[in-house]
This record gives structure tokens, C-alpha cells and sequence, in this order.
């Protein structure tokens, strides 16, 4: 009589954000046998759009809006105040971080014109450092930080900075989301933020549950670093947030695992 196989061990990966981040990852994993679980920290929340668009008004038209998150697009771009004014200055130049960010913008008719698929805010940065000065108009997240607003003025851009959105108070993972952090094969931070919620979500220290043989998987330098600067010790920064290639790189990295 044979012995009798076993089937191979599915591999597993978890990754840590909002609802949105890379809709199709898990789709594209699973049909490489890959499980994806997705374990949602980040909740934006609009923030009532009379004092962005006043600011707007006072600030005057712009030639360039950069875009750096999905949930700027849901929160404030597609409004109809916020198309109308787009058109009626006569479109600008659109600017985009990721491709779920560039989906979400072709969704409410703007296009992006270019899309940094590495990098992060500082990909930007770049591609504006040599340009004409421009009249950039940046709608972020209340935790984002004005770090970029900063680089782009020191580069002679004129930015107007709006905070659109904030994130709604961590709440404490579940059983299950506890479960399959600690059964992860490679664990997602999508971007420091989730990893800061993560933190705060969890019943006991963060660090236990991304300790020793759970390798992480940084959205980006920011993210890696600040997942280093938490005590995190195997942390790799993706190469790339194009989905295609992102979903090839993480079935490189569960490849050798046992």
C-alpha cells in the first residue's frame, strides 16, 4: 500500500491597510494557489468640503493636482463642486501615486497624465524637481504630512495643501484577524499609517505578532522605515506597487517558504 500524500501547505499573506488597496491582488494570487486575507485598520472619513473649497477659491486656479491616494479621489475629487471647478479652470495636469490611485481617478473622468508606480510622494518630487514652477493643487490625508508640500515650494511651485480626509480611531482586531497574522507566510503594510493602526488595533504588542520568521512587506521607503524603526528586523520594500509586478514579487517571496 503507498503512503498517502498530503496535500502542499497553501501559502498565506496578509496584508494591512484600507479595503481598497490593490482590489485585485487577491484574485491574482489565488490563482497561483496563494491566499490573501485582507485586514482593514484604515477607514477614511471626508471632511466637510466648505473649508478646502474656500481655501481653493482664495488660492485661485491650478495647472496641477498630484494625487497620492484612492481615498483622496472617494473623499474629495468626486464631489460635483470639485469636478466643476477642475473644468472650469481648464483641467490640470494630473499627477498619481499607484495604480489603484490612477483607476480611481480615470473612474471620475481625470486621468492621470503620469503615475509613479515606485517611490512614493518622493517619486513626485522628482518629476516635478526641474519643471516650471507650477500651481499644484494637493489634496491628502490629515496623516500624511506636509513633507512633499514642503519639497515641491523649496523646488519654486506655489502648493496648495488641503487636508480631505482623516481616518477613523482604531478599532480592536478580532480572533480572526489575530489568527491570520499569526498564521501569515508574509505580512503587507500598505503604508506607515497602517502599520501605526495595526499597532494600536491589536490586544497585546504588535511587534510579538510580526516577530521572528514573519518577513515583512513595505509599500514603499516611509514604510519601511518605519516599520524598521518600530524594531521590525526582516523587512523588504517592494520594488514596484503596479499590481501585476507587486503580485509576481510576492509569489517570489512565498516561493522558498516551507
Amino acid at each position: 500500500m503507498s503512503p498517502r500524500r498530503t496535500a502542499p501547505r497553501r501559502h498565506r499573506i496578509v496584508l494591512v491597510g484600507a479595503a481598497a488597496t490593490f482590489p485585485r491582488l487577491p484574485a491574482r494570487l489565488g490563482r497561483a494557489g496563494v491566499r490573501l486575507d485582507r485586514i482593514v485598520v484604515l477607514q477614511p472619513r471626508a471632511v466637510p468640503a466648505g473649508a478646502p473649497m474656500s481655501r481653493w477659491r482664495r488660492f485661485g486656479a491650478c495647472d496641477t493636482l498630484v494625487v497620492t491616494s484612492r481615498a483622496a479621489v472617494d473623499a474629495f475629487l468626486r464631489r460635483p463642486s470639485v469636478l466643476a471647478r477642475l473644468r472650469a479652470e481648464g483641467r490640470p495636469e494630473v499627477l498619481a501615486i499607484g495604480p489603484g490611485t490612477r483607476e480611481a481617478l480615470r473612474g471620475v473622468g481625470l486621468p492621470p497624465t503620469w503615475t509613479a508606480s515606485t517611490g512614493g510622494s518622493a517619486a513626485i518630487g522628482r518629476h516635478l524637481a526641474h519643471r516650471p514652477a507650477r500651481r499644484i493643487l494637493y489634496p491628502r490625508s490629515a496623516r500624511a504630512g506636509s513633507a512633499l508640500p514642503r519639497a515641491l515650494r523649496r523646488a519654486g511651485h506655489r502648493v496648495l495643501d488641503l487636508v480631505v480626509y482623516d481616518l477613523a480611531p482604531p478599532r480592536p482586531l478580532g480572533p480572526r484577524a489575530l489568527g491570520q497574522l499569526r498564521g501569515a507566510d508574509r505580512i503587507v503594510l500598505t503604508s506607515p499609517s497602517a502599520l501605526d493602526y495595526l499597532v494600536a488595533s491589536v490586544p497585546a504588542p504588535a511587534i510579538a505578532l510580526l516577530g521572528p520568521g514573519r518577513r515583512v512587506v513595505a509599500i514603499g521607503p516611509r514604510t519601511a522605515r518605519a516599520a524598521r524603526a518600530r524594531g521590525l528586523r526582516d523587512v523588504r520594500c517592494a520594488p514596484s506597487v503596479a499590481e501585476q509586478r507587486f503580485s509576481r514579487y510576492l509569489l517570489r517571496e512565498v516561493r522558498d517558504v516551507p
